[in-house]
């Protein structure tokens, strides 16, 4: 799991780099980090790139009913704001999603 982790951080990191160059670039960009297992942490919300600190693992059995949710929920609150990207990064211990994914299109 150790492993797993690892490499999801790696990408993390890939990602809020680019995130930050389009910031830079533009000014416009905004993050809202959820952590999940079986319980859902909204661990910020609506903040400039580069306030962000990397999310912890908590391990556990993941459920993507209550981020998928929250994603809802998050999505209607700014999307007049600007335009909303979500990223879902999971270590792959879950299985897939399918009724979730339904629910976000």
């Amino acid at each position: 799991m150790e492993d797993d982790w690892s490499g999801l951080m790696s990408s993390f990191d890939q990602t809020m780099q680019t995130i930050k160059n389009i910031y830079q670039q533009t000014n416009k960009a905004k993050i809202s980090i959820m952590g999940f297992d079986d319980h859902l942490n909204l661990t910020c919300e609506n903040m400039n790139p580069d306030s962000i600190t990397k999310p912890s693992y908590t391990g556990g059995g993941t459920d993507f009913d209550n981020p998928f949710n929250k994603t809802v929920e998050l999505a209607r609150r700014y999307i007049n704001n600007s335009t909303v990207v979500f990223i879902f990064m999971t270590d792959g211990q879950a299985s897939y999603p399918t009724k979730g994914i339904n629910d976000l299109k």
